[in-house]
């Protein structure tokens, strides 16, 4: 069995995050949508740092509440949804896809 955690879990910042995942023996790490914003990397450097530590980038959660809108709302959810693909397609993770609801 592969034992999963999520970024979210930690308050750290993210690169401390994958060093604590990782060193507890986690197999996969869940990437939270906010978490590597502030940081200076991009996804594939956060995949390359995960790997390098045995982790897989298992799933990117990278929406929270996008549904029902209406409208220019409507509209920049769908262009944010469209340059989550592409942070997904830089962690190799489009098959693993994840919505939560912050409500």
């Amino acid at each position: 069995m592969r034992k999963s955690i999520a970024t979210v879990s930690s308050s750290d910042a993210l690169i401390e995050k994958l060093k604590a995942i990782a060193s507890v023996d986690f197999d996969d790490v869940e990437v939270f949508e906010s978490a590597p914003l502030p940081h200076a990397r991009s996804m594939r450097d956060i995949r390359s740092y995960a790997t390098d530590r045995g982790l897989l980038t298992d799933l990117l959660q990278p929406f929270r509440d996008v549904e029902d809108v209406f409208g220019a709302q409507h509209k920049r959810n769908l262009t944010r949804t469209a340059r989550k693909f592409d942070l997904m397609d830089e962690l190799d993770r489009r098959k693993g896809f994840a919505q939560g609801r912050s409500s």
